[in-house]
């Protein structure tokens, strides 16, 4: 049978240490690893302790040293330059990181501490409270105890600020900010939280304020005194109550729906004056005053009044009569017209110019245009 046969290494010789830089007599030594010897080339004095890929480490150490210049270094790496600091208690075995710089910080842990924006925030991520920038331990849950929710049994995260303040909640057991209110903050209709209870909070949207007497805070309550109702449309100043009806127009109402510059001028009337055409539903002539600086208004509101009253009045009383007269139709429509143009002779006595000219309707509305001159000129005072 066939036999490999080895040189012998002749008689009395012995291995000794493989140490550079130095006479050691010394035996290479066997290296222990879960239970596996390893053998290195190195006595027991020179010998690495680090183990990797199953082999002893080929390089040799320092007497007193643990492992050898290689594996005592910290093994983080910062900007492409490995640390020159030595792993904690320069034991390589436990430790891979510097204790000053890499090394999380919290007792016993031999992870890596991280790094956020440029910051060291000296636990390891496992450790380290998840919030932003934050450089505390992490509590029960993944925040620390500054951003932990204070209501027991909840882990959830909360903004953190005064001790005692509605921010150490989080969104869900928040308390309203309200003084020596215990309640709950309030959830709008999207998801948001509001900083008060529902009791306190103004219902505004996205608004953040205390509400004040009503179901607003002062910025968003109608400004109509002794109104606490909210301002519709928001940041018009009135209410929907007090805000005039015609569409986009903000100004106070004057009498029941509309503004000065939208009211018709005809007593008891409840119709909207139309921009641009003065007919309203075909009911009657209504009057309006184009928008001008107030004393403009005033000035061409004095000299034209006794025209434009006659102008209106000549007008509805021609729709009033046509429904009984119509077969003189055309006789009342050129009385009414020869009124207004011959206004400096004396009246006629012809029974339908004598109809006309009796009626009262000329003084009612000539009441209601000095009427609205005056609310003009107290608004541009107030």
């Amino acid at each position: 049978m066939f036999q490999r046969v080895y040189p012998s290494q002749g008689i009395g010789y012995e291995a000794t240490c493989a140490a550079a830089g130095t006479v050691c007599r010394n035996p290479p030594t066997a290296l222990k690893l879960n239970g596996q010897r390893i053998t290195s080339q190195y006595c027991q004095f020179h010998a690495c302790r680090q183990v990797e890929g199953g082999r002893a480490c080929p390089n040799a150490k320092l007497p007193r040293a643990v492992v050898c210049s290689q594996h005592i270094r910290c093994q983080a790496v910062d900007n492409g330059t490995r640390c020159n600091l030595d792993v904690k208690d320069g034991n390589s075995a436990l430790y891979r990181y510097c204790t000053p710089l890499h090394l999380c910080i919290l007792p016993g842990c031999e992870a890596q501490r991280t790094w956020h924006n440029g910051q060291d925030l000296s636990f390891c991520h496992e450790h380290r409270c998840e919030y932003d920038d934050c450089r505390n331990p992490k509590d029960t849950g993944p925040f620390c105890k500054d951003h932990t929710c204070d209501d027991t049994h909840c882990v959830a995260f909360a903004q953190g600020a005064d001790p005692d303040g509605p921010q150490r909640y989080c969104e869900r057991h928040r308390h309203c900010q309200k003084p020596q209110c215990s309640r709950l903050c309030h959830v709008r209709d999207n998801g948001q939280p509001s900083p008060f209870c529902g009791a306190h909070y103004c219902e505004a949207p996205d608004c953040e304020a205390e509400r004040e007497g009503g179901s607003h805070c002062r910025d968003h309550t109608c400004t109509e005194q002794g109104c606490l109702e909210g301002q519709y449309p928001s940041g018009s100043g009135y209410c929907k109550k007090h805000t005039c009806k015609t569409r986009n127009c903000r100004l106070r109402r004057l009498g029941k729906d509309y503004c000065p510059y939208h009211e018709c001028v005809y007593g008891g009337c409840e119709a909207e004056v139309v921009e641009g055409g003065f007919l309203f539903k075909g009911l009657h002539i209504s009057y309006v005053k184009t928008a001008t600086t107030v004393d403009e208004a005033v000035d061409e509101e004095q000299n034209e009044v006794l025209d434009s009253v006659n102008t209106i009045f000549a007008r509805f009383v021609t729709v009033r009569i046509q429904r009984h007269l119509l077969s003189n139709s055309v006789l009342v429509t050129s009385v009414l017209c020869q009124n207004v143009t011959d206004q400096d002779k004396p009246p006629s006595t012809d029974s339908p110019r004598a109809m006309l000219t009796g009626s009262s309707a000329t003084d009612t509305a000539a009441g209601k245009l000095g009427a609205t001159t005056r609310l003009r000129l107290d608004q541009a005072g107030a």
